[in-house]
């Protein structure tokens, strides 16, 4: 009994031997292979990476005016740019690493904000999308287009009250028709339109003969929206609009489809009303 003991105890004890001599004869190749090719590898502490970021962010914060005024220059332009304040090398520290490590040098950290849009910046985002259904010169013609540009102090042309888009459209040889075209633009697919804006529109549209037509823009991006829909002024019975409801103005591929959708309202709406 006290024989098999001893043997098992021996047999476990040089497998201990020979795992150590293994890890250690492991060791040797590797740290030979990165002296004989320069090939460098570590694993910083956590502790390091937390200090060497905190100290990248607090030295690039001396330049973020600097920045700012250059962003309209080069949208393009990274803090990886900036350069330090001296000309000093920076010698670190890898006494606390093991042999043959390498501690890279200090990378700035770009400042990477996410892109929030305004309102107005969604708003002319969509009207460039609606423009586009205007791109053929042979039907249309833009006599106006208001962005509705305010002063620092809050001037703004009395114009810009007016609808995005006054169009001239051709339906035929000699026969134009010109209206108002709003754009708006929602997330949501339930529309709710400002009573007050309503008002005006019909303001405007008595005051110069000229029909008012807004499109609606849901989903997707405001560049790219997800649905558009085609909603004459002289169809909206309520400041709120359901996605049920809407469903009977969408278009299907509003660049190709806008010219036709426009002249069967005109047609079976406009015209026929006023015969």
């Amino acid at each position: 009994m006290y024989i098999a003991l001893i043997i098992i105890g021996s047999f476990i004890v040089l497998i201990g031997i020979i795992k150590v001599i293994n890890d250690f004869i492991d060791r040797r190749k590797a740290k030979n292979l990165i002296n004989n090719t320069g090939i460098r590898a570590f694993t910083p502490p956590r502790e390091k990476i937390a200090e060497s970021t905190f100290s990248n962010i607090t030295n690039g914060s001396h330049d973020s005016a600097q920045e700012a005024s250059h962003e309209k220059e080069d949208c393009d332009t990274y803090s990886h740019d900036i350069q330090p304040d001296n000309d000093t090398d920076q010698k670190q520290d890898t006494s606390s690493y093991l042999p043959g490590a390498y501690l890279p040098p200090e990378l700035p950290v770009p400042d990477i904000e996410e892109t929030v849009l305004t309102n107005k910046e969604k708003g002319n985002q969509f009207e460039d999308y609606v423009a586009n259904c205007f791109k053929n010169r042979n039907i249309f013609s833009v006599l106006e287009w208001h962005q509705g540009p305010t002063s620092s102090e809050g001037v703004y042309g009395i114009n810009c009250l007016n609808p995005d888009f006054k169009i001239r459209h051709k339906f035929r040889d000699n026969f134009n028709v010109v209206y108002w075209v709003e754009c708006k633009y929602r997330s949501a697919s339930t529309i709710i339109f400002n009573e007050y804006q309503l008002k005006r529109y019909y303001k405007i549209q008595h005051d110069t003969h000229f029909k008012v037509i807004i499109v609606i823009g849901t989903g997707g991006t405001p560049d790219s929206p997800e649905e558009v829909f085609v909603v004459p002024l002289d169809l909206i019975s309520s400041n709120v609009m359901s996605a049920e409801q809407l469903k009977n103005f969408k278009l299907i591929d509003p660049h190709t489809t806008f010219a036709a959708h426009i002249k069967n309202y005109f047609y079976t709406q406009v015209f026929k009303k006023d015969k």
